[in-house]
């Protein structure tokens, strides 16, 4: 169906009905797509006044319709369209390639997971030759879809990529955050990615993880992950988690484990010198006597 014969239509309270896409056709939807995040929209024309992004109608519609909807799949294909042709045009970024990662990283859309596990895949290998192709900004928008589109779980085909992104300085947060969606997950990349972080964005990087933590897991809970990870981590690690704990009025975790061992350690030392003196005393006594 062309553009002719079809227009989308709105419901009564002005919200964009996914049912009516479904007879658009594919060529219609990567079309209005392509236009709408260049600016251009003959049929939801964008509130420039008020600032609307091109993606927030498409992620609106994509949430109502669900990942099983005719209309998420032909919105799905057009975007991958999209972003396969971008990647052709590299180095030069065409103006709907940002809109169409901003849906990438804020709705499921299974049909685009190829194109992020490819991309992950030529940035574990040789991340200068992508940031050549796309801009080292750039780059960190495409993982950010692909934390959502493609994300390093189980056997996942992205998730050696992931694993070794992960070793990349200015892309090991977000390598981090795409391997562990969960925060118990999280912990166990979480040594690897201390490694690998810029020392001066760890703390930050703590902060936020011990705050998300708590908002979804709750006090209790995040105590008790934590509190088995006392031995292998680095001290260093053990201090800056103990620090967000405390930035949030929670008890440390690892401090109070390392002062009780300090303290028994102290007192056994202060007992042998005790009694070390009580030996030599009682030998000073024998010879005087």
């Amino acid at each position: 169906m062309n553009e002719e014969t079809f227009r989308p239509c709105l419901r009564e309270d002005g919200t964009v009905d996914p049912d009516s896409l479904k007879p658009a056709g594919q060529p219609w939807v990567t079309t209005w797509l392509k236009g709408r995040f260049s600016g251009d929209d003959p049929y939801f024309p964008l509130d420039k006044r008020g600032g609307e992004a091109p993606s927030s109608l498409i992620v609106e519609i994509l949430e109502d319709a669900g990942t099983a909807h005719r209309s998420t799949g032909l919105i799905g294909e057009g975007i991958l369209d999209l972003l396969d042709e971008a990647r052709q045009r590299a180095p030069e970024i065409p103006p709907y390639l940002k809109p169409a990662l901003q849906v990438c990283q804020r709705a499921s859309l299974p049909g685009t997971s190829t194109w992020f596990t490819e991309e992950l895949q030529d940035l574990a290998a040789a991340p200068e030759s992508v940031e050549e192709r796309w801009g080292t900004q750039l780059v960190k928008e495409i993982l950010h879809g692909a934390i959502r589109q493609s994300p390093g779980l189980g056997r996942a085909a992205s998730y050696a990529s992931w694993r070794m992104i992960l070793n990349v300085p200015r892309y090991a947060t977000l390598a981090w955050m795409g391997l562990a969606q969960s925060f118990a997950a999280s912990l166990n990349y979480m040594e690897d990615w201390w490694k690998a972080c810029p020392v001066t964005q760890r703390q930050a990087e703590i902060d936020q993880f011990v705050f998300t933590g708590l908002r979804t897991e709750g006090r209790e809970q995040v105590r008790a992950l934590l509190s088995p990870r006392s031995r292998s981590w680095p001290a260093a690690l053990k201090s800056a988690v103990d620090a967000a704990l405390k930035n949030n009025g929670i008890p440390e975790v690892f401090g109070s484990q390392g002062k009780g061992k300090l303290n028994a350690h102290q007192s056994a030392i202060l007992g042998a010198a005790r009694r070390r003196e009580i030996v030599l005393l009682e030998q000073q006594q024998e010879q005087a006597a």
